[in-house]
């Protein structure tokens, strides 16, 4: 299995971490893939950088906030109340300025004009590589973990007893990386 847009470690560095044999490469590929994954949607938002087309409703105010931040880059917006973002429709990069959180675009010489899917922005967002050492951490603690299900064949079992002592299992996400992640997650501000 490659390498995935979602990935916020590489196979590599997961495998130092987690001290996994290259006979699990495979496998530990597909948790760096998943548990990525897992921190997109626990954060609610993708958080490597990439290029992303999207649409959202104008309300007429001077301040456009984008699903995925911070905001690398614009490559352009559209304003189109017919929803086919020609050419005519493309607002000059002088009209508008990435704010200084990266995760909001202000009007400047424009207002994001009224209408539901009448705006298109085209732009990079998402943390750009090398990503902040939490984000990191927290993914390497849930791939670390699930890598340690798998090997264990603790998938499915929440506790084990064995004469008076007992084991409890996390599932999911640890707690751990939860509250890394709770740093990136949508709404939060940095």
């Amino acid at each position: 299995m490659a390498a995935d847009a979602n990935d916020l470690v590489t196979l590599a560095i997961a495998k130092l971490y987690t001290g996994s044999a290259a006979a699990d490469d495979g496998y530990l590929q597909r948790i760096v893939t998943g548990a990525s994954k897992a921190a997109n949607k626990f954060c609610g938002r993708l958080l490597a950088a990439r290029n992303l087309t999207e649409i959202y409703d104008g309300d007429g105010d001077i301040e456009l906030i984008t699903k995925n931040y911070p905001i690398n880059s614009i490559t352009s917006i559209h304003i189109d109340s017919t929803r086919a973002f020609a050419v005519g429709s493309l607002v000059p990069a002088t009209y508008y300025i990435i704010d200084d959180d990266k995760r909001c675009i202000h009007g400047i010489l424009t207002l994001w004009t009224r209408g539901v899917q009448t705006i298109q922005v085209v732009y990079n967002g998402g943390e750009v590589a090398p990503i902040d050492a939490d984000l990191e951490l927290a993914a390497l603690m849930i791939i670390d973990f699930w890598y340690k299900s798998f090997k264990d064949h603790r998938f499915g079992v929440s506790s084990v007893s064995v004469g008076d002592k007992s084991i409890s299992y996390e599932k999911g996400i640890p707690k751990q990386a939860q509250t890394l992640l709770k740093n990136f997650r949508d709404g939060v501000t940095y």
